[in-house]
């Protein structure tokens, strides 16, 4: 689903650089920039949450995309470092940025601060997995406003599916999540439903940043699994909880691929 939606997630950018185009011509108003100017050159805002593999390559997917339309794009690209009040600070920097034609967000809260803060430009989120959960858009097909972008809702009962495929007698599955995370709460809701299905009990651990991880997985002793969600806090420090696994001998299902190639199991 990444792969497929970084494009998509580009091309709905290209539109919107489209209209700004067109509404800001001859307006010289906020907003206003080089593609008023008829040059055809545009300035993209970054606001990621944070560095880790899924995300950069997120980053990385959404520019490579504009390179493959030919688009002539300068990017400002800034991280927050997992920090929410960072985040705010560079939503009201690109916010206030008569270059900035247009935002992109990756990572729901990145998306959620960006999208309070950017009233005038158009804003992009990806790597959301419920935007409309999120109050990011009015729905999934009619998002309303000036924010729209593309989910990365990943198949929670399939992938506790593959627990019970390699360990059929597991009853019970750790997940650590970061409370402050709106698409960790939708995912941890999600995997209580379909356990109920899979016959497995849920225990869950939070924590408010990716220092607590190793905390979090200790109190998890005893289950039979792990599940690690598209967490951002959780998938930063994922050596932690891929260590803990190994230690105690249970499986560790990721819900991105990225963390299959750092150490989880599947």
């Amino acid at each position: 689903m990444k792969h497929r939606s970084l494009p998509l997630t580009a091309a709905l950018a290209v539109a919107a650089l489209g209209l700004t185009a067109c509404g800001d011509s001859g307006s010289g108003g906020s907003g206003s920039s080089s593609a008023a100017g008829g040059d055809g050159s545009y300035t993209v805002g970054i606001n990621q949450l944070v560095s880790h593999p899924a995300l950069d390559g997120a980053a990385e997917g959404f520019k490579e995309a504009f390179k493959d339309a030919g688009l002539d794009v300068t990017f400002e690209e800034q991280n927050a470092q997992g920090e929410q009040a960072t985040v705010t600070s560079i939503a009201s920097t690109f916010a206030n940025d008569g270059d900035v034609d247009l935002v992109a967000a990756i990572a729901t809260p990145a998306a959620q601060g960006t999208a309070s803060a950017v009233k005038d430009k158009p804003v992009v989120f990806m790597a959301v997995t419920d935007p409309q959960g999120a109050e990011l858009v009015a729905s999934d097909e009619a998002p309303g406003g000036n924010v729209t972008g593309v989910s990365d809702r990943n198949p929670v009962k399939e992938q506790l599916q593959l627990l019970k495929d390699v360990k059929p007698d597991a009853t019970t599955v750790g997940i650590v999540y970061n409370s402050g995370e709106a698409n960790s709460k939708v995912q941890v809701d999600q995997a209580k439903e379909a356990g109920k299905e899979l016959g497995l009990e849920v225990k869950e651990a939070t924590i408010t940043n990716s220092s607590e991880v190793q905390q979090g997985v200790q109190s998890l002793s005893g289950v039979d699994g792990i599940y690690v969600p598209t967490d951002n806090a959780v998938v930063s420090a994922l050596e932690t909880v891929v260590g803990y696994g190994e230690e105690q001998r249970v499986p560790v299902i990721s819900a991105d691929i990225d963390s299959v190639e750092r150490g989880a199991l599947g």
